[in-house]
């Protein structure tokens, strides 16, 4: 997450508005280990909105949609929010 405080470094700092919350830290953490499904999905919505009404570190201003083409022989496809596509993945079958 980006605005783990924990992670806050000299160099190559992900977490460029420096956001530290200790309380939000730890929830970060709680998250990240709980497994896939509706109650993780509840508290990474929680801490959007701690992090939105009370100590945004930026604000977001759009949501890119980003049309995907694929096919049944198309395997592989990883989608990254920072490199989009990662093409060294993505194989076609016969």
């Amino acid at each position: 997450m980006l605005l783990n405080g924990e992670h806050i470094v000299n160099v190559g700092n992900n977490d460029q508005s420096n956001t530290n919350v200790p309380e939000y830290n730890k929830m970060i953490d709680q998250a990240k280990k709980m497994p896939l499904g509706d109650a993780r999905n509840a508290m990474w919505a929680k801490l959007d909105e701690l992090f939105m009404k009370n100590d945004a570190g930026w604000a977001p201003f759009m949501n890119r949609q980003w049309p995907k083409y694929v096919s049944p022989r198309l395997h592989g496809l990883v989608f990254n929010g920072n490199y989009f596509e990662l093409f060294p993945s993505m194989y076609l079958s016969k």
